[in-house]
């Protein structure tokens, strides 16, 4: 009788340590998606980030060649995006979100009013050679 009980006991301790190990498998597959998953969104963010700096590109040159009045939307996909212009030269503008920085060179001269990150943002020709985005 007294060996039965010690075969039950191993067998329970083999079984513990058989699912101790399962619970560590399953904590290293949980945390190897979790970091996957993060890294998944923000390479999508960065790809959203560089469509709308694409399409506010092309914007900006459609309201410049168009001329005068002509006035255009862009909505920011993924992250909120900062616009500036640097002092010495105003027909470059720098385009910037956490994932995404690029710079563009404009036939235009740039004038930026909206200094906040933004979704948002309206280009518009107002004398035919300056472009307001704002």
């Amino acid at each position: 009788m007294l060996s039965l009980l010690g075969t039950r006991a191993q067998i329970s301790v083999e079984t513990l340590l058989v699912f101790l190990v399962f619970l560590i498998l399953l904590g290293m597959a949980y945390e190897a998606t979790t970091k996957l998953g993060s890294a998944s969104q923000q390479s999508i963010n960065a790809a959203l980030s560089r469509e709308s700096f694409n399409e506010l590109v092309s914007k900006i040159d459609q309201a410049c060649t168009l001329g005068e009045g002509n006035q255009r939307m862009v909505s920011i996909k993924g992250d909120e995006a900062t616009l500036t212009t640097p002092a010495a030269d105003k027909k470059t503008l720098h385009f910037d979100t956490p994932l995404f920085k690029q710079d563009y060179d404009s036939s235009c001269r740039l004038t930026v009013s909206k200094t906040s990150p933004s979704r948002v943002f309206t280009v518009e020709n107002t004398d035919g050679a300056n472009v307001e985005i704002s």
